[in-house]
């Protein structure tokens, strides 16, 4: 029994540390709603500091100071070099900043230092005590001491002062902040500061107990974060309480670890970030995100058309250059080169298409070629066998990994990937009875159907093999981005409310990439592998993975030659040995870090993104019309058949009862009844707050309600978004909420369009040009947008961008269509013109529409029938001129003057007809 208090106590003071870590991650957050993943860097890299001042003769007392000054230092650089320039960018793109700075640092550290472990000095006392009879050294009670001792004063500070309110502050109104003479800038560079020290003071004073090494600056990191989040990244006493269960369990784990149970999972006390992550954010996650979500604005696209000109030459070059030209050793760096290209398509197809950050991707893949391995090497599986065997047990990887997608996203889901990394790395790849450890296990040569083709005896072989799979890899992933699969994954990217209400299963197509991906990944990773005899797993860690995001991001993500540029990057390719050549070779991962960085801050499309956008540049400029006709070049095209009205036959009823939606105390719609029918315009109007939108989210099923929402009789209530809108239940925005990323007719398309397995699988072996039929085709002629299809939303003018996100819902061919706000921004000729599109769709189409409006004049015109709300309940509900005369209304929304002038337009109007 007091083994086990010991050893609770060790975890407490390993939790107390975990806890400062925390508290830096939640300081940073709250300033700029990032999460930094760099912060186990900046501790570690203090306890080199420290390692290099006690080496020097620095007095201890002296040394600390100085390694902690450097976290706080390291923490001002970061925000006044990095954050600063990124302060507009989305969080996503920020993370990935912090992903540059942490490969810096890491490089850094190992070009001064080494890679091996770095011993310091203790510097606390070391006499014991011994507490409910177990015995512990005074040293891990201060540790435990400080972290509970900060974590107060920081609660204090940032609920109790002005500078806690300012930091809250900057993250939700700069603007706002500024007004009351406070600089946004110094006040997120004061908590940068903070939390660089925080993570300086902890890794100084883990350095005495577990040495400093380059591996610490994720494993570090990753219970740091599991306790952040159980603080909801904003809570300093609950990820205390976090960080110390972490640190007690895995002590805990570490004692029991001997039994006959545990003793297989030796690493197991390294997973339980892991999990805790898992439960945290399956908990507390959301389907989709909510109203206020803002989205993240990731790098540009390409159109995803393969060029048989560009292609087939390319191709033919590297094939001559791999068999005839280059020398071996340039041919193996190629090698490396085109595999790492193979594992970063895996990203552009996960980040670049569907706009899901993973730092697991190698590890994935890994497992996938680890499965493989053991078949060839224990159970003498010929290859292809093995091969499809392996890809094959990485899809339920990919699906275990994108579940949590399903309720988490941005940089969020990149902890979760991460935690994963880490979790196989501990309980896998370091685990030698399954990996062979350093001698790996024993694969053979590859060959196939007698071809052989192993890197050892027959270099140009293999690279030629390697190639051909890029090539075929990268085709398909051309096909995927102009496939109806690939425009859904890009609109779940853009926009996950906006996909969702046109039938897009968001869930799904993140699933879809998540899969996809993993088999791309696992590809790359048998490659990597079976590349000699004995396959080795040593290297399957979590930096490696953060290795290819980094290429991804300075290639390209959104495009698939950028899979080639990020490639050369790889530590043995073709960038390594251009740079060994020059005598530079360590300084690789250093340059890829920096260049990170610059690509985000300077140039977020990357190298292949930027360079095409110049070179269409000086072709418009050049040659103004060949420009202008190849834009057109492969449009949406429209069934020249189609244009008509759809005939609907039979009456449509959406009947809603007794419809609430309850905040906490707060009711937002209250025991709302109406019925909508075909042919009908239904107006809503009431003050802001009445509830309107609430309403909307609550009929498409965005936020939970009680009550009852039936379409034809079928209830809607408890079932998903995407879902409704299938049944005919179809939103507009009153933010748009177009997909940037997809083209006029590639938005119609989302719409409209509805996809199989079949048809999805084989639009991404072969893909036909899309065609808008049917509503689709019928809104484009409605609505004017013909020679708009290939022009992007961003090009179009307000009044447009309004039509098309209308035209948008209209091509799902509603039985019930909700509208926003649609003239909101309109001028006068636009609102005229609106009024009488809202008839058309209701008598032409036969469409019920409600229509939520602040122009009183346009709602009373153009409905039937008028629901007044306030505070989320019904004031009114009869035709327009009873309700414009109701008491309540008038003076809960109209104004008496309002009243007044409506009635003396009416009375008006009745003599003039007397």
């Amino acid at each position: 029994m007091s083994n086990a208090i010991q050893f609770a106590i060790l975890g407490m003071a390993s939790g107390g540390l975990y806890a400062l870590m925390a508290l830096g991650l939640i300081v940073v957050h709250r300033t700029s709603g990032a999460i930094n993943f760099a912060h186990g860097a900046i501790a570690v890299t203090a306890g080199y500091v420290l390692f290099y001042g006690e080496a020097q003769g620095i007095p201890t007392p002296v040394a600390v100071t100085i390694a902690i000054l450097a976290g706080l230092l390291l923490g001002v650089l970061i925000q006044l070099l990095v954050m600063t320039p990124l302060r507009n960018a989305s969080t996503l793109t920020k993370a990935i900043a912090t992903l540059g700075i942490l490969v810096v640092l890491q490089a850094g550290c190992q070009l001064k230092f080494g890679s091996q472990p770095q011993l310091v000095k203790n510097f606390l006392p070391q006499n014991g005590v011994t507490i409910l009879g177990a015995y512990v050294t005074v040293d891990y009670l201060i540790m435990l001491a400080i972290a509970l001792l900060l974590a107060a004063v920081l609660w204090v500070v940032y609920r109790r002062t002005r500078f806690g309110l300012a930091t809250t502050a900057v993250s939700d109104n700069e603007e706002a902040l500024g007004t009351l003479g406070w600089s946004s800038t110094l006040v997120a560079r004061g908590n940068w500061a903070i939390a660089g020290t925080l993570a300086a003071l902890s890794g100084v004073l883990l350095a005495p107990t577990t040495g400093v090494s380059l591996p610490s600056m994720t494993t570090l990191l990753l219970p740091a974060l599991a306790a952040a989040l159980f603080g909801r990244l904003s809570s300093f006493p609950l990820a205390t309480l976090g960080a110390l269960l972490i640190g007690v369990t895995q002590s805990e784990l570490t004692f029991y670890g001997q039994s006959p149970v545990l003793r297989d999972l030796p690493n197991l006390p390294e997973a339980v970030p892991f999990l805790l992550i898992i439960v945290i954010l399956v908990a507390r996650g959301k389907t989709l995100p909510t109203r206020d979500f803002v989205e993240s604005r990731l790098p540009a696209l390409g159109s995803g058309r393969v060029r048989p000109r560009t292609v087939l030459p390319t191709v033919a070059v590297a094939v001559l250059l791999i068999q005839w030209l280059l020398p071996l050793e340039w041919v193996m760096a190629t090698t490396s080169t085109l595999i790492a290209a193979i594992i970063v398509l895996s990203l552009v197809l996960l980040i670049g298409y569907a706009g899901q950050l993973s730092l697991a991707q190698l590890s994935i893949g890994g497992l996938g070629a680890l499965v493989t391995s053991r078949l060839v090497a224990s159970a003498d599986w010929p290859l292809p066998l093995a091969v499809l065997v392996g890809i094959a047990a990485a899809v339920p990887v990919g699906i275990v990994v994108g579940l949590p997608a399903v309720r988490t996203r941005g940089a969020t889901l990149a902890v979760v990937t991460l935690g994963l990394a880490a979790a196989l790395n501990s309980l896998v790849f370091s685990t030698v009875k399954f990996t062979g450890g350093d001698v790996g296990l024993d694969v053979g040569y590859p060959s196939l159907l007698g071809f052989d083709f192993d890197e050892t005896t027959y270099p140009r072989r293999y690279a030629l093999v390697v190639l051909a799979l890029l090539v075929l890899v990268g085709i398909g992933l051309g096909n995927l981005r102009r496939s109806g699969l690939g425009r859904r994954m890009i609109s779940v990217r853009s926009n996950e409310r906006a996909a969702a209400s046109l039938g897009v299963n968001v869930a799904g197509a993140k699933l879809s990439a998540f899969v996809m991906s993993s088999v791309i990944a696992t590809l790359g990773a048998i490659l990597v592998a079976f590349r000699y005899p004995n396959a080795l797993f040593t290297s399957f860690d979590p930096f490696q993975s953060v290795n290819y995001v980094v290429q991804s991001v300075i290639g390209g993500v959104g495009f698939v030659p950028g899979a080639a540029a990020g490639g050369t990057l790889e530590p043995s390719g073709l960038g390594s040995k251009v740079i060994h050549d020059i005598g530079l070779g360590d300084w690789l991962t250093l340059v890829g870090g920096v260049l990170l960085l610059l690509t985000v801050i300077f140039n977020p499309d990357g190298m292949v993104g930027s360079g095409l956008a110049q070179v269409r540049s000086a072709k418009r400029r050049l040659f103004p019309a060949k420009a202008s006709s190849s834009a057109s070049d492969g449009v949406v095209a429209v069934d020249s058949q189609a244009g008509a009205a759809p005939d609907r036959g039979a009456v449509n009823v959406l009947a809603v009862s007794g419809l609430t939606v309850e905040f906490g105390a707060v009711t937002a719609v209250d025991g709302v009844d109406f019925e909508l029918r075909s042919g009908e315009v239904l107006g809503v109007i009431g003050p802001n707050g009445a509830g309107k939108t609430t309403l909307i989210d609550a009929l498409t099923g965005y936020v939970p309600a009680k009550g009852s929402v039936t379409l034809d009789g079928k209830q809607l209530l408890g079932t998903p978004p995407h879902r409704r809108s299938r049944l005919g239940l179809i939103r507009s925005f009153q933010s748009l909420e177009l997909f940037e990323d997809l083209s006029v007719g590639e938005n119609l398309l989302v719409a409209s369009e509805k996809s199989t397995l079949r048809t999805a699988v084989g639009s991404v072996l072969r893909p036909k040009r899309p065609t808008l039929d049917g509503a689709a085709a019928a809104a484009v002629q409605e609505f004017g947008l013909g020679d708009a299809l290939a022009a992007a939303p961003g090009d179009l003018s307000y009044g447009q961008r309004r039509l098309l996100a209308i035209s948008r819902a209209v091509a799902c061919n509603p039985t019930v269509l909700l509208l926003d706000e649609p003239a909101a921004g309109l001028d006068d000729g636009d609102r005229q013109a609106l009024k009488a599109l809202v008839r058309r769709l209701a008598e032409n189409w036969g469409i019920a529409v409600l229509l939520i409006e602040h122009d009183v004049d346009l709602v009373m015109s153009v409905s039937d029938r008028i629901l007044a709300l306030n505070f989320g309940a019904v004031t009114a509900h009869a035709s327009p001129d009873e309700v414009r005369r109701h008491p309540e209304v008038i003076r809960s929304y109209l104004g008496e003057d309002d009243a007044a002038a409506s009635t003396g337009t009416d009375e008006t109007l009745e003599r003039s007809a007397q």
